[in-house]
């Protein structure tokens, strides 16, 4: 998998070493990030690209009610494709991704709200594939790209990029096994984890994700010794971290929640990662959503919920190998989870 062309929302972009600005691939998505901390009141150009030639522009564009429009021109060729995002444009994260199969035809559009989780995807016959050199190369030197200033990036993938559920806990963090802590890049399905509920747990299967390290993407470095860690640890914003203590109990009426690591920022014990380009995220498919020991932090498994009933969802997840009758339903999730608006309470009781 290798990521073609990235240009982020200070207009700075990168291509792959191997890759030209003129490859098409058979297969590949463009993923545009939206971090909007106001409302819209009118319909907005979230992304505008022409390659330098012509021979290719696409137009991305969001009205207020969070419908998303993409237009893709090739020569005489276009494609309209639209999605929902399921929410007024109001203090939102949304994460656009447009992935194509030309072999099979296909073409999806997935819409994500990243604060909530909810997610639209509409498929699509005769796409159009993106060249890197839309957003790649003269295209972006020459000012043929107009991005939105609440766009946080907008990237093109060699590969039908993964939508859903998320990879969050970065390579070499040491996972609590049978047999000690491992990185959890070496675990297969089979080995057996530590859960703090269920003793030792089977690993069912173990997700892989190489992302850049921006936007929703990028890592939450939590500091030992802070939290009890025995090392730094680099999570992605998204992974819920195990909160306990009398300050919880107090505030929340709960012994023990979940809060996702983007919440526990303070500059101090957790701060945004900005040194690393690219970031290899992983995380660990058990039989139920457990609590597994990682560097002396209790960290969640990876939550599914009832995805085995929708194997079109299926599909363009990062299980999408896996057939549905073989993977687990997770009726529950294994602690509550602090909501957003109660995470800046617990980070001042936390450094109080």
């Amino acid at each position: 998998m290798t990521w073609r062309a990235l240009i982020d929302a200070g207009a700075q972009a990168f291509r792959s070493s191997g890759a030209a600005p003129e490859a098409m691939d058979a297969r590949g998505s463009l993923v545009v990030e939206l971090a909007l901390c106001a409302s819209r009141s009118d319909a907005f150009t979230a992304l505008k690209a022409r390659s330098r030639d012509g021979g290719f522009a696409l137009l991305l564009t969001v009205d207020p009610h969070g419908a998303v429009r993409l237009e893709l021109s090739q020569g005489r060729d276009t494609r309209i494709m639209a999605a929902k995002s399921g929410t007024a444009l109001s203090h939102r994260a949304l994460r656009i991704t447009y992935s194509w199969c030309l072999e099979e035809g296909l073409g999806v559009l997935t819409v994500e709200n990243l604060l909530d989780g909810w997610l639209s995807q509409a498929e699509y016959r005769g796409p159009l594939a993106i060249p890197a050199r839309v957003l790649a190369g003269p295209a972006a030197r020459s000012g043929g790209i107009e991005l939105d200033s609440e766009v946080a990036f907008a990237g093109i993938s060699s590969e039908m990029e993964p939508v859903g559920l998320p990879a969050s806990i970065a390579e070499g963090a040491p996972v609590l096994t049978e047999t000690g802590p491992r990185p959890i890049e070496s675990l297969r399905p089979g080995d057996l984890v530590q859960t703090r509920d269920n003793g030792l747990q089977p690993v069912r299967w173990v997700v892989k994700r190489r992302v850049p390290a921006v936007g929703g993407f990028r890592p939450v470095r939590l500091c030992a010794p802070f939290f009890g860690l025995t090392r730094d640890l680099l999570l992605g914003p998204d992974q819920r971290v195990l909160v306990e203590g009398a300050s919880v109990e107090y505030l929340f009426g709960e012994e023990e929640m979940f809060v996702e690591a983007r919440h526990l920022v303070d500059g101090r014990a957790a701060m945004e990662e900005g040194a690393a380009r690219m970031v290899t995220y992983y995380q660990l498919l058990l039989d139920n959503h457990e609590i597994i020991s990682v560097g002396g932090l209790e960290l969640e498994s990876l939550f599914i919920g009832d995805l085995c009933d929708d194997p079109a969802l299926l599909r363009t997840t990062l299980l999408a190998d896996l057939a549905p009758d073989r993977l687990p339903r997770h009726a529950r999730v294994a602690r509550p989870q602090l909501r957003a608006y109660e995470a800046p309470t617990l980070r001042n009781a936390l450094n109080a």
